[in-house]
């Protein structure tokens, strides 16, 4: 397993159409879901945790925006919950880009884009993603430097 995404500020896109993933902000609240969007990418903060397992937190890095993400309802979300943030282990899938899934047993609950027209109605879901070698697009995000 290589975990070689370093600790860092990252715009994140989907594979599937390189689209980059924002939040969704209508209406805003405490809790706004991940969403790929056509209006350009918002800035996640990536901080990669000690030990042998690929894990991270994941939090917005925008303006006055700190709030981690979590799943929320099958839901990637930012969300301003007082609590542990979730850890997220994320897998090198190859030239830059990776697969998210949750710290649990198995895991095998993912990022998933929910494909369809760029916006709110896009959200990235957390669904099962398969044990197979080669993964479908939708499992799969690429990580740029911010």
């Amino acid at each position: 397993m290589s975990c070689d995404l370093e600790t860092g500020l990252y715009a994140i896109y989907s594979t599937v159409d390189t689209n980059p993933l924002d939040i969704c902000r209508d209406p805003p609240g405490p809790r706004e879901p991940v969403v790929v969007s056509d209006q350009g990418a918002v800035v996640f903060f990536v901080d990669k945790l000690d030990g042998p397992n690929c894990t991270y937190y994941i939090r917005v890095s925008h303006d006055n925006d700190h709030r981690f993400l979590r799943n929320v309802d099958g839901v990637v979300t930012a969300s301003e919950d007082r609590m542990i943030p979730q850890e997220w282990v994320i897998n090198n899938y190859g030239e830059g880009t990776y697969t998210i899934v949750e710290n649990s047993y198995p895991p095998i609950q993912a990022w998933t884009d929910s494909t369809g027209t760029p916006g709110c109605g896009r959200p990235i879901r957390i669904t099962p993603k398969p044990m197979i070698p080669r993964v479908d697009p939708i499992f799969v995000f690429m990580f740029v430097p911010a």
